[in-house]
This record gives C-alpha cells, sequence and structure tokens, in this order.
C-alpha cells in the first residue's frame, strides 16, 4: 500500500511539473484524452443502434449515420493531436529542467562537491534519464487513463444487457493488472539495482574510445 501511495505522490508531483512547464498543453492533454478513451463505446453504441434498427427492418436514423460518422473522424483525429501534443510538453518540460538544473548549478561555488560519488552519482543520473523519463511519465499516464476510462465506458455499457458480464471482466481483470504491475515494479527495481554499474562501464568505455581523453588515458595506462 505504501508503494501505490509513493508512487500517485511521484505522479502528482511530476504532473504539477508538466502543468508548470506548459499550462495549455497540459489543458488539452486533460480534455483530448477522456473524448479519446470514450470514442470507442461510443462508436460500438452507434453500430449497436444501427443494427437494431436494421435488425428490425424500420429505416435507420440520420442521427445515428452522422454520430457514426462524427466519432469515426474524431477517432482518426484525436490520437496523432494528443501524439504531437505530448512530445511537445516533453520538449518544454526537458528545457524546464534543463534551465534549472543550470541555475542550481550556477549556485555552487566550491569544486569540493564534484568530488562526491554520491552527488556526481545523482548528477549523472539525472542527465541519463531526463531524455526518457519524462516521455516515460507522459505515454503511462496518458495510456492508463485512455485504458481506465475505457473500460468503465465499456462496463456501463455491458451492464445496461446484463449484469454479470461486467463483474466477469472486472473479476478476470484486477488480479491480471495486480500481476502485471508487480511484474513491471520488479523489473524496474532490477534495473535500478544495475544502474550504477552500467554508469560506471559507460563512464570508462567513452574514456577509453573518446578522441578527446586519447591522450590523457596513454599518458596514464588507464585502461
Amino acid at each position: 500500500m505504501r508503494k501505490f501511495k509513493s508512487y500517485f505522490l511521484l505522479l502528482f508531483e511530476g504532473l504539477k511539473t508538466f502543468s508548470k512547464a506548459s499550462r495549455w498543453g497540459t489543458l488539452v492533454l486533460v480534455i483530448l484524452v477522456p473524448i479519446e478513451a470514450l470514442v470507442p463505446t461510443g462508436i460500438i453504441f452507434s453500430i449497436q443502434k444501427v443494427t437494431t434498427e436494421l435488425a428490425k427492418g424500420s429505416v435507420v436514423s440520420m442521427r445515428w449515420g452522422i454520430f457514426w460518422a462524427v466519432l469515426l473522424l474524431i477517432s482518426n483525429i484525436i490520437p496523432p493531436a494528443t501524439t504531437a501534443i505530448s512530445g511537445y510538453l516533453t520538449d518544454v518540460l526537458i528545457a524546464n529542467i534543463n534551465q534549472k538544473l543550470i541555475d542550481k548549478a550556477s549556485e555552487i561555488k566550491s569544486l569540493e562537491v564534484f568530488e562526491n560519488d554520491e552527488f556526481y552519482n545523482d548528477v549523472e543520473t539525472v542527465r541519463s534519464e531526463l531524455s526518457w523519463r519524462p516521455v516515460n511519465l507522459i505515454v503511462f499516464t496518458l495510456s492508463n487513463v485512455r485504458y481506465i476510462i475505457s473500460l468503465l465506458s465499456l462496463l456501463v455499457l455491458l451492464f445496461n444487457y446484463t449484469w454479470w458480464l461486467p463483474l466477469a471482466i472486472v473479476i478476470v481483470l484486477v488480479p491480471q493488472s495486480l500481476i502485471h504491475y508487480r511484474i513491471q515494479q520488479e523489473a524496474f527495481e532490477t534495473l535500478v539495482t544495475r544502474r550504477p554499474e552500467a554508469r560506471k562501464m559507460n563512464y570508462l568505455l567513452e574514456i577509453a574510445l573518446n578522441r578527446d581523453y586519447a591522450k590523457e588515458s596513454r599518458l596514464f595506462n588507464v585502461f
């Protein structure tokens, strides 16, 4: 339970950082993502209405045809828009964090802190993960919000026909989601434990192969 709480606190802080980086971009995503998530349910509902009218032999109402066409149009327009806005938000956020790091680095007057292994390790962690962590945060959050809204809307739609089918779906999906979360968590923690050694290996490889260090590496025989 603590890990879930910690995760949501980190997610909340991350989303606050996004909103500070670009308020209008965040607002547009907050509006577009629920609409995109509800579109599949709307399409299924409109198809069901059209099919029912055809089965009865009655003339298909024009409003359901228009509704269906509008939903199909939205389903083709919104995904590229959310992708473009997500990319823009990522760039703005990275620039914002970089500027904060530069401002904070300018406040450090002593060189002694740069000899501290823990400090340097933290700096390298930020530098190496800054280009992909924000992307993961946006993609992961949006995909989960979209998934939850779509699932809930489909369950409500199914509940109008039978009560037991939505219940069965929930019973199947909840354990699966918990297991999936646990596997992802273990994979992430394993990656974290290997990260310092991986960074050290990359640093040594850079010294050995980078032309900027070619003279020093051979002079001091660092190999």
